[in-house]
């Protein structure tokens, strides 16, 4: 049966890329970014692996396109996928054209919901992330939640909560007292990157030098969105786009389990992973590393 939370908006950011000319590094005030308008792009939606970087894309968009972001969730899995399903998720994807936000969502890959996107004429950005930083980033994120249902993630509490980093860090990989996290969030959306049809655009290329990237490759980044999208941006809009896209506070650290954790670096995994989890992550979802081009063999 397709799940579907109430929809919230979040508003992030208070800058766009149209209106007067600005120095880079200065947003817009209130009043000439509610003047600008929205910008014009093809329809399109954002999934999403969760905890791969779904807000710092969001983020960036809102400020391209000037507008809120719908955080709608649906996830149905093929099996799930009924043609009465599939028809009532595609009227709920023509539904969303025209509409004054961005929807975000996190769907897997299987053909059935590619033709979905395809006939309904929306277009897709998909955000990847290397797998093992997000299921670090995902490790710390539940130290800020309680009970068995934190977020997306089911937990048998009285089991996880005592365990150490890196034996929750195994129960995240192998799903022994959670939700098993790769296997759910993973492995069913590689598929999306093999698609000609969407767009996938790495965390580790849009986070910049706040997070440990590289200004060119989040330049880069951000101009590959708005040709996708057919939005027209001047050097100084991407440019000014590109500093505001990572604008969270920094450094924003958890103090959980021990150690320090700062949120939106790439490369966190190495600080976490000991060797059997190494080992684990290898032998489960190795290919998947490799597919998604993190790693060019098992030898890491």
């Amino acid at each position: 049966m397709l799940q579907s939370l109430t929809p919230i908006v979040w508003i992030l950011g208070m800058a766009c890329c149209s209106g007067p000319a600005q120095e880079i590094g200065v947003p817009l005030s209130e009043e000439e970014f509610q003047a600008s308008g929205p910008v014009q792009h093809d329809d399109f939606v954002v999934n999403a692996i969760p905890k791969c970087g779904t807000h710092l894309i969001m983020n960036c968009l809102h400020w391209m396109l000037n507008k809120s972001v719908d955080e709608g969730y649906d996830y149905v899995t093929e099996e799930q996928y009924t043609p009465d399903v599939a028809r009532k998720y595609s009227a709920f994807i023509q539904s969303l054209k025209g509409k004054p936000f961005i929807h975000k969502t996190h769907v897997p890959f299987f053909q059935n919901m590619e033709n979905t996107f395809l006939e309904a004429g929306m277009k897709w950005i998909f955000c990847i992330r290397d797998p093992r930083d997000a299921v670090v980033s995902l490790v710390f994120y539940l130290e800020n939640r309680f009970g068995d249902q934190r977020d997306f993630m089911s937990i048998d509490s009285a089991i996880y909560d005592p365990l150490t980093i890196d034996q929750k860090i195994e129960a995240v990989l192998t799903g022994s007292c959670c939700t098993n996290y790769m296997a759910t969030y993973l492995k069913p959306f590689v598929g999306w990157t093999k698609s000609s049809q969407g767009l996938t655009i790495r965390f580790e290329d849009l986070i910049g030098p706040q997070g440990g990237g590289q200004r060119d490759s989040q330049i880069q980044a951000i101009k590959q969105i708005a040709s996708y999208l057919h939005v027209t941006l001047s050097e100084q809009e991407i440019r000014r786009i590109a500093v505001h896209t990572n604008s969270f506070p920094t450094p924003i650290v958890q103090n959980a389990l021990g150690t320090s954790y700062t949120l939106g670096q790439t490369g966190n995994w190495r600080l976490f992973f000991n060797d059997a989890n190494k080992n684990l992550f290898k032998e489960l979802f190795g290919t998947e590393l490799i597919q998604l081009g993190y790693e060019p063999n098992g030898h890491w």
